[in-house]
């Protein structure tokens, strides 16, 4: 199992990655994940990181100043070579660019999932930018599922964009533990 990050933060978007390594991990002891961090080589050192886990930086392979689009190379490059069970976009650019521009081709050698949490906007606080705004429409298409952690964004997101009902069969829930002081 794959899974594109733009960095590893300590985020919402980075906790849910590490939640689902850790389940597929209990779910299935012998199968191994992968955390890419396709966007920037930013590591918070204070992330526990999954047994069986292993984390990539593209920038470790392809210099800092790697352009997206060579980034977006390396990912097809490694998701037709080694075909895994699942991909899983959770907030990187570069994987959404090239599940846009590619993912009729990919799909049909991976299972392709995303995940969205909310809408953002820009400062007029009306018009709606991010992930949600530039991907899920596009992006749909392409994916197996698409995943978000609570129902509201789902079921504000169906509407938002008139999704039909094949398409909004693909949107599914996935809720987090939350985080609470000891």
């Amino acid at each position: 199992h794959w899974l594109a990050l733009p960095f590893l933060s300590s985020g919402g978007a980075e906790r849910v990655a590490l939640n689902i390594c850790r389940a597929l991990r209990e779910v299935r002891p012998t199968h191994a994940c992968v955390l890419f961090l396709t966007d920037r080589k930013v590591v918070n050192p204070g992330m526990a990181i999954p047994e069986g886990t292993l984390v990539v930086a593209f920038d470790d392979y392809l210099g800092e100043g790697a352009s997206y689009a060579r980034k977006q190379s390396l990912l097809r490059d490694l998701l037709l070579a080694v075909q895994p069970q699942c991909f899983h976009n959770i907030n990187s650019e570069v994987a959404w660019h090239l599940i846009l521009a590619e993912g009729e081709r990919l799909k049909k050698r991976v299972p392709l999932f995303a995940s969205i949490f909310a809408f953002q906007f820009a400062p007029d606080k009306v018009t709606k930018i991010g992930y949600a705004a530039y991907f899920l429409k596009q992006g749909l298409p392409h994916l197996t599922g698409l995943l978000s952690d609570n129902r509201r964004f789902i079921d504000d997101a169906a509407l938002e964009y008139g999704l039909n009902d094949e398409e909004r069969s693909k949107l599914r829930v996935l809720y987090q533990p939350c985080r609470l002081e000891a």
